[in-house]
């Protein structure tokens, strides 16, 4: 559950003309937050996903 005022997700990725995203943040209370993702230039890498006390995610992501 993210703690009181929400928790931060810190987005990075390597093909940053290719991911258009929000500021992800999961609301205070929340277990989840969906966030939509827009496709831009085609390109392939990867999006790393970071979170306070988590190992990062990264997630192989394509656009064509």
């Amino acid at each position: 559950v993210a703690p009181l005022g929400g928790l931060y997700i810190d987005a990075q990725t390597d093909i940053p003309d290719s991911l258009i995203m929000p500021e992800i943040i999961i609301p205070e209370g929340a277990r989840s937050v969906n966030v939509n993702v827009t496709a831009g230039e085609p390109g392939s890498g990867v999006l790393v996903l970071t979170v306070p006390g988590y190992a990062p995610i990264e997630v192989p992501v394509t656009v064509n």
